[in-house]
């Protein structure tokens, strides 16, 4: 009596968990799911970025999250931010631009809010049927859980999955290894766990970065997907400024995404630009020298060559390759002569 009792309540179990009567209303959800971040995240999706320590990752979110307001895509939205990884005065910066925003900052210690409080929140909200309108932001992951550890993370990703499946978003930030692979990329610091259970991960990289002579930084960071369940973006690009003593919130308002033909335009440009000052650096004793004689009078090419063969050490065809590599910068010509065909130059600027 006790196994058939046993039996009719496990296959009573097995019908009351079938999907099957909530089928249509899964596929509402899933043909209802929009992006909150633009090509980035999803609605009802656990997305994780992973890039080296101080590369601009919270930047980059906290920049998306005030695109996400402004834009209206986060309305009907409870949004939190956990910042596990912050100063007491990166708390409050952020925390007034997260307020601003009307998202509610959580950090581990204030009001009764642990870093093991986490897990249980998530499952709270799987259980009460509140995920689908919650999303939570995790900075950095490594305070929530062991990443090296199996056990952890496995019941780490676990929740975060029940999580997801009632609805809810899940965004977490990580580190990656200090050490990079044989081809230089960027390698995920933990176990395989977390990766296996997450709809989507990007690795994210400084690409470029120059400093101008007032000690501004523009930095280009470039977001690769490595794991994907879902429509983002496979790559993506963002550029912003940084500075010694720029608040925050210029940084966070200073980001903005380059697709990916303008930063391949812009990257031979910049590549145009470094090379030429480079040139103008090795070369500075005979560009010193055209800018002095052509701001005295104008010269034809063969006299302003031989000028530089006299006075320096280059020779006839390195005299004519600097004179054309500086025209249309440093100086221009008009064509002169009873053909028309003899090259006159003159100066834009100094150098």
């Amino acid at each position: 009596m006790q196994n058939n009792h046993n039996k009719t309540n496990t296959l009573a179990m097995l019908n009351a968990f079938s999907i099957n009567d909530d089928l249509d209303k899964i596929k509402q959800d899933a043909a209802e799911s929009s992006f909150i971040f633009d090509r980035l995240v999803l609605k009802g999706q656990s997305n994780i970025l992973f890039a080296p320590p101080n590369a601009g990752k919270t930047l980059l979110i906290i920049n998306q999250l005030k695109q996400a307001y402004d834009a209206g895509l986060l309305n009907g939205l409870s949004v939190f931010y956990v910042n596990a990884d912050d100063s007491q005065n990166g708390v409050i910066e952020k925390t007034e631009i997260l307020s601003s925003i009307g998202t509610k900052a959580l950090v581990p210690g204030y009001n009764g809010f642990q870093s093991h409080s986490l897990l249980k929140m998530l499952a709270g909200l799987a259980t009460d049927g509140d995920a689908e309108k919650v999303v939570v932001i995790v900075d950095t992951l490594k305070k929530f859980a062991d990443t090296m550890d199996k056990k952890s993370m496995r019941h780490f990703g676990i929740t975060v999955s029940e999580f997801i499946l009632k609805g809810g978003t899940f965004i977490g930030l990580g580190h990656t290894n200090k050490n990079r692979d044989m081809n230089n990329n960027l390698v995920y610091s933990g176990t395989s766990d977390l990766i296996e259970d997450v709809d989507c991960i990007y690795m994210m990289d400084i690409e470029e970065e120059k400093t101008d002579n007032a000690g501004l930084q523009t930095k280009y960071i470039k977001l690769t997907n490595q794991k994907l369940r879902g429509n983002n973006a496979l790559e993506l690009t963002y550029v912003y400024e940084k500075s010694e003593n720029m608040p925050y919130i210029d940084m966070v308002n200073s980001v903005y995404n380059v697709d990916s033909e303008t930063y391949s335009k812009e990257m031979v440009l910049r590549a145009k630009e470094s090379n030429y000052a480079s040139y103008v650096n090795k070369h500075h004793d005979a560009i010193s020298l055209i800018s002095k004689a052509l701001s005295a009078a104008e010269m034809d090419k063969t006299k302003l060559r031989d000028y530089l063969i006299q006075h320096t050490n280059y020779g006839r065809d390195k005299c004519a390759e600097i004179i054309d590599k500086l025209s249309g910068r440093l100086i221009d010509f008009r064509l002169d002569g009873k053909t028309s065909r003899k090259k006159v130059y003159f100066l834009i600027t100094n150098v």
